[in-house]
């Protein structure tokens, strides 16, 4: 269909190209094969001449403009189809990245418990290093008093509050 419209607006330019000519060569063979033929008459003869063609050349400009507009029509359906086709593909988009963001807040909800239970566990396992050396201290406290006797454990910080007591 485009060949053909590029056919026809070639022969149409053609036609109005070499119209002049043509029209020079009629008048010339109308002079010789008229010898009574009067110049005045030549416009009378374009009229008829432009008068004949003229609805064959509105013609030939309307079917160029009804192939126009059967294109314009084409390529306006095919923009929407693509429109259309770019929204959901947009569409589609749009729901890969919210699923992608769901996940890298489930995943960040799953550190942040991890990063609590770790600071959990650093910190059970610091305080049961403490009371153990709190009870190795405690086991090797000792006390001797004036007598000789020696005290250990826990028994000796008893008589650290006795002593400090009175």
């Amino acid at each position: 269909m485009k060949r053909s419209v590029i056919f026809i607006t070639i022969g149409v330019l053609v036609l109005a190209l070499f119209a002049p000519v043509v029209n020079k060569e009629i008048l010339e063979f109308l002079q010789t094969a008229y010898p009574g033929f009067e110049p005045g008459e030549y416009g009378q003869m374009g009229d008829w001449f432009g008068g004949s063609t003229a609805p064959f050349l509105n013609f030939f400009s309307t079917i160029l403009l009804l192939f126009t507009f059967i294109e314009a029509s084409k390529q306006s359906e095919e923009a929407q189809k693509q429109g259309a086709e770019s929204t959901k593909q947009s569409q589609a988009a749009t729901g890969q990245l919210k699923l992608a963001l769901e996940q890298i807040e489930l995943q960040k909800s799953e550190i942040k418990a991890q990063s609590l239970e770790n600071d959990k566990n650093r910190f059970e396992s610091q305080f049961f290093q403490m009371v153990s050396m709190h009870q190795d201290i405690t086991k090797e406290a000792s006390h001797t008093n004036g007598f000789g006797t020696t005290t250990t454990g826990r028994k000796a910080f008893q008589t650290y509050y006795d002593l400090l007591k009175h």
